[in-house]
């Protein structure tokens, strides 16, 4: 009756339904296929206007409501799917490491230890969390495993990634090798470090940045960038790097020296290289772990002519160890910057606390021992690490490695 009758029928809302629902209270029986569950969101509105047609005819329609609801599957076990990635997580085992590796003449037949003991380091690091750059240099710098490109990290939980480094490090064209970086082969420290800090723009990589840099040096340095900036390594001097006669580094203006036979060039120690390197360093530090590697002319008895400055008094070579000269460079205040007999001035650092080989810092090596060296300094990185792998570290015939068909467990004897 119009007005009177309450027509109860008209609409209906079912309560949620169950997750294996078909359709609606009409329908028989669940789902079987878990894939087409849907959550108990999901709700079934009758409409029904009390024709005698369906749809047009004025008659019940039913229409299904979901609401946050979602579609069920099952996930493989062995799947991937929504797992982190390590390359872009960061790590505690290393993170981004860039070795900068030495190729100057002056290596000659210990070239083949020097690849040993990188290959030592990558092999150290291999499944682990870990993106290995390597930049060798001479006079001029280069990364390695990739031609023309300024920088190329490869990743260590990809077996391909990790075989084509470590084969990449012997190979007799693009491998490490002397004079591999290009020139004479002379030795620029300052070029090695100013391509991992530093964009071929000049800008601070500051986004680029290893987490760790290892340096690797046969001898100290006698070439700068102020002279050997041919192309293609050609990168300008980074923002506030001091170039000028009268800027706070004098010294840096290699004219301000008055001759070749006080201020050696090539052969010997190049005051004006280590200071533009260790002015790199020293922006280095704080964001990236620096460690030292020295072989060869890092001897107890090694020594070089220092000298503080192109001022009065400042030209008198003071004999300084080679080893505390690269010690500087990876922890800084080592050798004092102050000439004898002259008090510090303005921004000169006074001497600091040399640092031992045995805090893991710095390492002089026999070139015997510089594989186990540099293998220690890669197990320095992941130690206490414990990486567990569900794949075989063997190769199918399809070159792929398989995951493990059956469980793992480690048993504490």
């Amino acid at each position: 009756v119009p007005g009177v009758t309450s027509p109860t029928w008209v609409i209906r809302v079912t309560e949620p339904l169950a997750p294996d629902a078909i359709a609606g209270p009409d329908s028989d029986g669940p789902l079987a296929d878990p894939s087409q569950w849907k959550d108990a969101n999901r709700v079934i509105v009758t409409i029904d206007g009390g024709g005698a047609a369906a749809g047009a005819g004025g008659g019940r329609n039913q229409i299904s409501i979901t609401a946050g609801g979602t579609t069920r599957q099952e996930i493989n076990a062995q799947s991937m799917l929504g797992a982190p990635s390590f390359v872009a997580a960061k790590s505690r085992c290393g993170g981004p490491i860039t070795l900068v590796i030495d190729e100057s003449g002056s290596i000659g037949s210990n070239i083949t230890l020097v690849q040993e003991a990188v290959r030592d380091f990558v092999q150290a690091l291999r499944g682990t969390p870990v993106q290995i750059q390597i930049v060798t240099f001479t006079e001029f710098s280069r990364v390695l495993g990739a031609p023309g490109q300024w920088r190329k990290y490869f990743d260590m939980t990809d077996p391909v990634q990790a075989d084509t480094l470590y084969n990449t490090i012997i190979d007799p064209t693009n491998g490490i090798k002397l004079r591999g970086a290009g020139g004479s082969g002379f030795t620029n420290w300052e070029e090695g470090l100013y391509r991992v800090a530093y964009n071929p723009d000049g800008t601070f990589a500051i986004s680029d940045l290893p987490q760790t840099l290892v340096f690797f040096t046969d001898g100290i340095p006698n070439r700068d960038r102020n002279v050997n900036k041919t192309a293609p390594w050609n990168a300008p001097n980074p923002v506030g790097y001091p170039t000028s006669a009268d800027a706070i580094w004098g010294q840096l203006n290699r004219s301000a020296w008055p001759s070749t036979s006080t201020y050696d060039y090539g052969s010997a120690f190049h005051q004006v290289a280590f200071n533009r390197a260790e002015w790199i360093a020293t922006q280095l530090r704080g964001k990236t772990k620096l460690i030292g590697v020295g072989v060869g002319d890092f001897s107890p008895t090694s020594v070089s002519n220092w000298r503080y400055g192109p001022g009065p008094g400042d030209r008198t070579a003071v004999s300084t160890r080679n080893r505390d000269i690269l010690a500087d460079l990876i922890v800084g205040e080592v050798v004092t910057k102050t000439p004898p007999g002259r008090s510090p001035q303005m921004g000169e650092l006074v001497a600091g606390q040399y640092i031992n080989p045995d805090t893991a810092e710095l390492y002089i090596p026999d070139w015997s021992l510089l594989p186990e060296a540099l293998r220690a300094v890669a197990l320095g990185q992941c130690a206490g690490t414990i990486t567990m792998q569900t794949r075989s570290a063997v190769p199918d015939a399809s070159g792929s490695y398989p995951y493990l068909d059956r469980p793992v467990r480690y048993l504490a004897q």
